[in-house]
Order: C-alpha cells, then structure tokens, then sequence
C-alpha cells in the first residue's frame, strides 16, 4: 500500500509485531498529529494512569491501560496499529 508522502510518519502503515518482539523506537507525538491518526483510526491510544484517573478524565478513544498491570496484558492488544501511550 503506498501512503501519500503528505502524510506525517505516524500516520503511515506499521509492520505487525509480535507482543514478545524487541520494542520499536520510541518517539514524541504532537497534539495535531495525534488528533489526525486517531480520526483515521491509524493508532490505538493507551492511557496508562491509575484506573481511577482514567474514570475521572481520559483522551475520547483511549483504552484504559494501567501501567502497573501493562506487561500481563501485552499479548491482549492489537497489533495491526502504531502505540500511542499516555500519562499525563
């Protein structure tokens, strides 16, 4: 699938990797650039506060993912999709 080159990186297409796989790199996402992928459905948006913070106020879209439990539910998320993880 060619992407337009328009398209900011995060936006383009990622390989599927396995949950056991060696993480990718790592990288910071703009407001702007994450409000595009989420509104084409390109990332999956993980919230990774305490459960109790994500029930008082969360990004709309993102999944409830608590850092502390993250590692045993690897294995649960899709992987047909970039990562965005948040705590703040």
């Amino acid at each position: 699938m060619r992407v337009p080159p328009t398209l900011p990186p995060l936006l383009t297409p990622a390989p599927l990797v396995s949950a056991t796989a060696e993480p990718a790199a790592l990288r910071r996402v703009s407001p702007a650039e994450l409000a595009a992928a989420l509104a084409l459905g390109r990332v999956l948006l993980l919230d990774v506060r305490l459960p109790e913070d994500f029930a008082v106020r969360h990004i709309p879209g993102a999944l409830s993912f608590p850092l502390a439990t993250a590692a045993d539910h690897l294995a649960d998320l899709p992987h047909d999709r970039p990562l965005v993880a948040y705590c703040g």
